[in-house]
């Protein structure tokens, strides 16, 4: 099981190739990559006993489209900001994580900084 993590970590998580010239960027990079194979890990972990065994590439994938999206009306001063809606498909997965939804609609609101 660690050689399969070392070989997706060099190749799924894109350890390689690394431009980076002193260690501590090179010791970030490396931490980047082994918490990215940790979430990925974490994923498949919670998503296989729901009963949706399908993996965290694919996961990620499904969830790719939803973003968070900024409006603002012509010559209007307040922006608005709105989430993707979900399809089904994609709410089932959330729920299989243990998700109600993608976010907390107050909390990101109260986070964001009109530029």
């Amino acid at each position: 099981m660690i050689e399969r993590d070392f070989r997706t970590i060099k190749s799924v998580v894109d350890l390689r190739p690394v431009f980076h010239y002193t260690s501590p960027k090179v010791r970030a990079h490396v931490t980047l990559c082994v918490l990215a194979l940790l979430l990925e890990r974490t994923l498949e972990s919670k998503l296989e006993p729901a009963g949706r065994p399908m993996t965290a590439p694919s996961c990620l994938a499904m969830l790719a489209p939803c973003h968070l999206n900024r409006y603002k009306a012509t010559g209007d001063l307040a922006q608005r900001y709105e989430l993707t809606r979900a399809t089904q498909e994609q709410r089932d997965v959330l729920a299989s994580l243990g998700l109600t939804r993608l976010l907390d609609d107050e909390r990101v609101a109260g986070r964001l900084v009109p530029r």
